[in-house]
């Protein structure tokens, strides 16, 4: 649904998407409650540094989908890794999957897309 990369949050609306998808586990997502924003690293991982445009390998599923356009749409995801600020909310962590840079956007309102995650089990 809402978190599928098509729609873009603020990040406080990113950081709230979670608890929204957590909070209908019964009814979608297989159940499963367990679910959250991708940390830098994690987010960071999907990236093929040999890629542009999309970039992230070919044998990768999040791939796959972005190339059939399946409903995701490329650009740049939040992260929930953040750097604190002196006198701002600080800068947070993006993941951008056509240029395959991470880098840090100001929390400000800018709108950028959500990719959750959940922990293997």
């Amino acid at each position: 649904g809402a978190c599928d990369g098509t729609k873009a949050f603020t990040f406080d609306e990113a950081l709230a998407s979670a608890a929204t998808v957590n909070a209908g586990a019964p009814a979608v997502n297989g159940g499963y409650a367990d679910w959250r924003l991708p940390n830098r690293a994690e987010l960071g991982s999907l990236i093929d540094h040999q890629q542009r445009a999309p970039a992230v390998s070919s044998d990768n599923a999040l791939t796959l989908a972005l190339r059939q356009d399946l409903g995701v749409t490329p650009g740049a995801y939040w992260t929930s890794s953040w750097v604190p600020r002196a006198g701002s909310d600080g800068d947070v962590f993006v993941v951008d999957f056509v240029d395959g840079l991470i880098g840090l956007a100001p929390q400000l309102n800018l709108q950028l897309r959500v990719r959750l995650v959940r922990d293997a089990r």
